[in-house]
């Protein structure tokens, strides 16, 4: 009686082994595979493209932020890499076909609440890829864009750096960490 008990017991721990480790699964005749079902958008509108220009000021709020922004100048090829060069005697020259971009963003707190920058928020896409910002210095009269909070009504403004392949398309993405709220870029 004992023996059959702990039999028992151990085909029952087997079994259940089996189980939690998908050996054995439980499938309904005629299921069928899953398929690709549309996103539904609850709440919110289908997402849209936003194009701006140099210069242009952009407005994009969610439920915790509201803020003012754009690319107010650009600097490439050449002239970038030279401008880097001359930041500190540690920074790199760009990978072979590469060349340096700089762009400044300006951002302005329209909201209510405290907004923090996080400078990977304007992404720079190099015909459809994500470029990766640099960790450079750059000279003092080029005033990096950091991670910093910025109050209601405050603004600020500053450069950012990444490198792009020679002679590629560039778009500068608005990509908030929440609240995705579309396509929003500027071309340079």
């Amino acid at each position: 009686m004992k023996i059959k008990r702990t039999i028992c017991i151990i085909l029952l721990l087997l079994t259940i082994t089996a189980l939690t480790a998908g050996c054995i699964s439980s499938t309904r005749t005629g299921q069928s595979e899953s398929q690709y079902v549309e996103p539904v958008y609850v709440g919110y509108a289908q997402p849209k493209e936003v194009v701006g220009s140099i210069g242009e000021i952009m407005t994009s709020k969610s439920p915790t932020y509201n803020i003012n922004w754009a690319v107010t100048d650009r600097i490439r090829g050449a002239k970038a890499n030279a401008i880097v060069e001359s930041g500190n005697m540690f920074n790199t020259k760009p990978y072979s076909g590469y060349e340096y971009l700089l762009y400044k963003v300006m951002v302005k707190n329209v909201g209510t609440d405290k907004y923090t920058i996080y400078p990977p928020t304007w992404e720079a896409y190099a015909d459809g890829v994500e470029q990766t910002q640099e960790w450079v210095i750059l000279p003092d009269k080029y005033d990096e864009l950091g991670y910093i909070d910025i109050m209601p009504g405050a603004s600020t403004s500053g450069w950012i750096c990444t490198q792009v392949p020679i002679g590629s398309s560039v778009r500068i993405y608005f990509e908030p960490l929440f609240y995705d709220d579309g396509m929003v870029y500027v071309p340079i």
